[in-house]
Formats: C-alpha cells, structure tokens, sequence
C-alpha cells in the first residue's frame, strides 16, 4: 500500500492467496511443496469456481505476483526455479460488447429541457462534464476549483488529476460548458470562504474541503434516468452508468474519423490497445466505409479489383459516369416534385 496500490487490490490478492493456500494443505510444510502439479489441479479449481475468464485472471495474476515477487527480492530461495504461471495458464479474454451508448440515447441525456429536470445543480453540471469530457466519475467529483485554463488563443481547457495514471491531464471544452463551470465556481466561493473542489459535498462539509461523492452522484443519476424515463430505441428503460460515457465519448470521436493517436492523448491513455477497447467503429460507420471501398458500374454492379498501373485512370471514366447518372436521376425526380399535378 505504500506504493501507492489501492485497498481492494491489496483486499482481492489476499483473498486470492488465501484460497490458494487453503486449497492445498500441504503447502505448510514448506516451499518444496509447491510444485508445477500443484499449481495445474489448482487452474483447474479455478475454472470450476470461476467460470468468468477475467474473475479467474484476477486469481492468477495475484498468484503470480506473489511468486514473482518471492523471486524479485530472494525471500525463498528453497522455491523451485520451474514454478511459475506461464501466458497459456491464463484464459482467453472474450471482447466484450461495445459499451457506448446509442445516439438514441445520448440524444435524451443531453437535451436542455432533461438536463434542467437534474434535481442537484452539481450532479447536473458533473453530468455535462462527464459526457463531454469522458472524465472518469471519480476524477470529475474531485475537479479542483480553478479547473479552467486558456491556450494563446483564449480556447477553454479542463484541467483535472488523472488519479489512475497519477499525473495531470487537460481536455479542451467548449464555450458553454466552461460558463456553466464559471458559474459553480462563483457559486462555491459565494458559500465557502476556501475550497479546493470545484464541486464540494453538500452535507457535514461546513469548510468545503470534502468533495462530491461518487456513490452520491451514481443515485442522482438512477433517479434522473427515471424521472426523464430515459428508453433506447426499443422503447426499453435504460440504465446508464458513469463510464459509459467515456466509452461513447471515444466511440463518437472514431466514427468521426478523429485520427486514434488524438482520441488517446484525449482520453489520457498510456496506449493505443486501452484506446481500442473504449473507441470502436460502429456498424453504420463500418458499413459506410466498406460502401466507399466498394467500386461499381453506372448500372450499380460491382467491378473486380484492379491493382494496375492504370487502375485509377481506368475508374475515373466509371466515377464520372455514376457521377453524371445519379445527377440526372436528381434532375428527373426534382422536376417530377415541381411539376404541377
């Protein structure tokens, strides 16, 4: 924990090792117990206790790290060199499904008239931060007070603590949401006399110096989605959790063509897999962009690939004729809507 590791890893590690050890007595007679069968009946315990690929993963990286660490720093020399966790004793990791919400429903959470039904004016403007910032919730309640800064040019920029990465990272913002964040600003000082946080507790915080909290924020957001009775595209209530928006923010910037190495620095990744996993195509953009790849005739049959030299002298005359047919057809079609009936 001095370096930093939070409570429940330390919590989940123990755990994991505890069950490990109990699982085989003999471990106590020492380190010369431990051997590579041991540690195969053990995948196997796991994989019967632990159906789900990641919660078993977690029980082997703590198992793992401790043989590792034993190893790092010599505290026993009597372990076998062979016993250890390989990369195949780990399950495959099934990609899940994207995590980005519907336009559908973004277009309900992010309109004014349900927005202004936001019970709590500081769940309210956490919201908007949260949807336009792809903060993580945890990092949005802890904003510092003076959380606005400007470029050369006067742009807006959210500075905050990336508290998983332990540095500070900046998102630009546009004009509106940094008036609403002025207007909180003024709002805490016209409370409190000194604050740190830009969106303080509201109860047994008499100094201001304890900040908004998560578990408050996740009930108020429960409650907004029912009183606006948020519904996805099948007419079904939606249950949105803070993070999902983190996900549609990278997902929107993607689709949008926003080159992946800018959607990293803004969602303040360390690499491009993590980006990956937040921000994928959706299957409309796929599908449009496979339309695009495809080449066809004026009569709309596809034409075999051609990788030539003259391949694209050859298609111009093909473009320009689908050019000029779908213009004639826009022709026809607007002097039939003007014509009189």
């Amino acid at each position: 924990m001095s370096t930093g590791i939070a409570v429940a890893t330390v919590g989940a590690d123990v755990r994991a090792l505890t069950l490990f050890a109990r699982s085989f007595p003999t471990l106590r007679h020492g380190p010369e117990a431990l051997t590579r069968e041991v540690i195969e009946i053990h995948l196997a315990h796991l994989a019967e206790r632990f159906p789900n690929p990641k919660s078993r993963t977690g029980q082997l990286s703590s198992l793992a790290g401790l043989l590792r660490a034993a190893r790092q720093h010599g505290w026993e020399p009597r372990l076998a060199p062979q016993v250890g966790l390989i990369p195949e004793d780990y399950p495959r990791l099934m990609r899940g499904a994207p995590r980005a919400l519907p336009e559908a429903v973004m277009a309900q959470l992010e309109h004014p008239d349900n927005l202004a039904r936001f019970a709590d004016p500081r769940g309210r403007l956490l919201a908007r931060i949260l949807m336009n910032t792809a903060l993580r919730v945890g990092d949005g309640c802890k904003l510092p007070l003076d959380c606005i800064v400007r470029d050369g040019q006067g742009a807006p920029y959210l500075r905050y603590t990336n508290h998983k990465m332990r540095r500070d990272a900046f998102v630009p913002i546009d004009t509106d949401l940094a008036e609403a964040i002025a207007t909180q600003q003024q709002a805490v000082l016209a409370e409190f006399d000194a604050t740190f946080f830009l969106l303080p507790r509201s109860n047994r915080n008499p100094e201001g110096k304890v900040a908004f909290s998560t578990s408050t924020f996740r009930g108020q957001l429960r409650e907004w989605l029912r009183i606006c009775d948020i519904r996805d595209e099948h007419g079904q209530p939606v249950h949105v959790t803070p993070h999902q928006w983190r996900h549609t923010f990278g997902t929107r910037l993607i689709n949008n063509e926003v080159p992946q190495e800018t959607v990293r620095r803004l969602l303040d990744h360390d690499s491009h897999a993590m980006t990956v996993h937040y921000a994928r195509l959706s299957d409309t953009t796929i599908r449009q962009q496979w339309e695009r790849a495809r080449k066809v005739n004026i009569a709309g049959k596809q034409l075999a690939a051609d990788s030539s030299r003259l391949a694209d002298a050859v298609w111009m005359p093909q473009c320009l004729s689908s050019l000029l047919y779908r213009q004639g057809r826009a022709r026809t079609t607007l002097r039939a809507a003007c014509s009189p009936c």
